[in-house]
């Protein structure tokens, strides 16, 4: 177990020095770059505008590039004549109740920029490039493409969008993301300082007692995947602010690690909520829970999985937004069910002995499980360039004090420590306690 908290503290090194790493490199970008294709062209009105992507930019004057191509050449066109279309954030919901071929003249668009015409041979067109400001707070532009002017009745054509969106000082970050670099830096070196008090406090266990519980195993795991998906986050970040694209299926790996590090932490509250560790009646009881986090590690990466697939929508301002968000918010709702009867279950069975432990215990529980539903919640309350950081930041800040609380909780030598077989593992051939009345009733 030593060389097993030697290896943690070993992880912890070289994950601050690859964020470190990532931190430090020359920051040299032509801007984020957005890829994607449409299918435009048709009888119908509906098929004469499509949405391409958006792009949050704060106070200045930021750029944008773009070029197209006719991703597949078709016969009946020689030539494409398009219009991109720039939408601010604060006409958009206007916008989208238009009829599709007005939404340009009477949305009314900031901008139009009639293109070249695009040859149907498959080449790409020239590169053209515009112009935003913002004087006064941060906005969102929205980017579409329209053949509503030129009538393109023929179709559909599938037309490859490339896009490459800039701040006023060079960066690449959206604005949503800009305000996250800070604290996901900070939320890192959190992180890796509870990994390092939580190794020492193991080996002092392991000095004393010579084995450490599964409770302290299950911390131990989620930590290591918060720590993880962090790193990887972080990676993803900082490796945008080099080249526009940063490392996509990093920062997939790292929402699904987050999303099991949360799981872990839920199975462990409701396991010691269910007597886990304390009645010993109850430790031959909780083979009943592995269904219960099977089932939510897979119905959360699923979750994470369908997010993901939905991409850069004209709607989506952050990973859990939309049908995805309220799953998460229903499943952390029944979590706190099942931990809410736990409770009520374990104080009537634990006698008066432990209304002190269950009181502290419920609060905290019941803070952790329902942190999320309220910051889904209030994020949904602000501006939509805002809605990404609250979301993030308060999921960062809610796990990284839940970390922090159960390391005290089970490696401490408070509440839980005196009412848990912990203590008595302390003890010469000590092998867990039994509170008063539990014994006889198994007898």
């Amino acid at each position: 177990m030593k060389r097993s908290s030697f290896g943690m503290q070993a992880f912890g090194c070289h994950a601050w020095w690859l964020a470190l790493t990532c931190v430090c490199q020359v920051h040299q970008t032509a801007g984020k770059l957005h890829r994607g294709y449409v299918r435009i062209g048709g009888p119908a009105e509906s098929e004469q505008w499509q949405y391409l992507t958006k792009f949050g930019y704060a106070v200045g004057k930021g750029k944008y590039d773009f070029r197209f191509r006719v991703r597949q050449p078709a016969s009946a066109a020689k030539y494409l004549r398009l219009d991109l279309e720039v939408f601010l954030d604060e006409e958009w919901d206007k916008v989208t109740k238009m009829p599709e071929c007005r939404r340009g003249r009477h949305g009314p668009a900031r901008n139009i920029l009639p293109l070249p015409d695009l040859t149907t041979s498959g080449a790409w067109g020239p590169w053209q490039g515009g112009e935003l400001y913002q004087n006064v707070r941060s906005h969102i532009w929205y980017f579409a493409l329209s053949s509503c002017e030129t009538g393109l009745d023929s179709g559909p054509y599938e037309v490859e969008f490339e896009f490459r969106t800039q701040q006023f000082d060079g960066s690449e970050l959206s604005v949503e993301l800009r305000y996250t670099r800070g604290p996901n830096l900070l939320a890192l070196v959190a992180i890796i300082a509870i990994v390092f008090r939580f190794g020492n406090r193991c080996n002092e266990v392991l000095r004393c007692a010579g084995v450490l519980h599964p409770v302290i195993g299950m911390l131990a795991l989620s930590l290591l995947l918060q720590l993880s998906a962090q790193v990887l986050h972080c990676l993803h970040l900082y490796s945008t602010e080099l080249d526009g694209i940063g490392t996509p299926r990093a920062d997939d790996a790292a929402e699904v690690l987050f999303m099991l590090s949360q799981v872990v932490n839920s199975t462990l509250l409701i396991a010691i909520a269910r007597g886990y560790a304390i009645l010993r009646s109850k430790v031959h009881e909780m083979g009943c829970l592995w269904p219960i986090a099977g089932g939510t590690v897979l119905l959360h990466t699923v979750l994470v999985y369908i997010g993901r697939q939905q991409g850069e929508g004209a709607d989506r301002y952050h990973q859990n937004e939309g049908a995805v968000g309220w799953a998460l918010l229903l499943v952390r709702l029944l979590l706190f069910a099942l931990f809410m009867s736990g409770i009520w279950d374990l104080r009537q069975r634990g006698g008066f002995r432990l209304h002190s432990f269950t009181r502290s215990f419920q609060l905290a529980g019941c803070t952790y499980f329902l942190a999320y539903p309220v910051i889904f919640m209030l994020a949904k309350a602000f501006a939509p360039y805002l809605r990404h950081t609250i979301l993030q930041l308060g999921l960062l800040v809610m796990q990284g004090i839940a970390a922090s609380w159960l390391s005290d909780l089970l490696l401490g030598r408070g509440a839980f420590f005196e009412v848990s077989v912990l203590s008595a593992s302390l003890l010469p051939g000590g092998a867990g306690r039994l509170l008063p009345g539990v014994q006889a009733k198994q007898e």
